[in-house]
């Protein structure tokens, strides 16, 4: 039984199951440097001005009732994932990998409930919905990897892009 997200399904993998009992832990591997905790790497926190400019479906109150932006939806998804297919108590987390051994460790996301999973599954809907209807605007400000930032001479792709003439080949196309 396959996790489907606005008639897409999820592929994916996770890295390791544990299981004791009926309560399962879930882990992905991170091997970066700088091991941050898993809630800090999904939910982004948000001003109350920040907050009150972005779309609902974009965001979560945290546990401490702040409001955060989704910056990544792995570890929700593959608790949804796991839960549809088991029954029981379902904890996620990171392994944390990093050159140091001595520094490895795991780090559960303890706030992770069922209030925060239906957020991240609402946001995968309608990010899944929006990119089947090509709305691919307006573009993210906070982009933390771009591997093409250089393409368009140091300039934002608005300046070097008239996006009036994309929606006109759209449209004839």
């Amino acid at each position: 039984q396959p996790l489907v997200i606005g008639g897409r399904r999820l592929k994916g993998s996770i890295d390791r199951i544990d299981q004791r009992g009926d309560e399962v832990l879930i882990l992905d591997f991170k091997t970066s440097e700088t091991a941050k905790k898993p809630e800090e790497a999904h939910l982004s926190k948000l001003s109350a001005r920040t907050a009150g400019e972005i779309e609902g479906w974009r965001t979560h109150a945290n546990a401490g009732g702040r409001v955060c932006r989704w910056t990544d939806l792995q570890l929700p998804l593959y608790v949804r994932a796991w839960s549809l297919r088991h029954r029981g108590p379902v904890r996620a987390g990171y392994f944390h990998l990093p050159t140091n051994v001595q520094e490895t460790r795991i780090s559960i996301w303890e706030t992770l409930d069922q209030a925060a999973l239906d957020a991240a599954l609402l946001c995968a809907e309608e990010a899944v919905s929006r990119l089947g209807r090509r709305i691919h605007w307006p573009p993210d400000d906070d982009v933390r990897y771009d591997d093409f930032a250089g393409l368009f001479g140091g300039n934002a792709v608005e300046d070097a892009v008239d996006a009036s003439e994309i929606l006109k080949q759209e449209v004839a196309g």
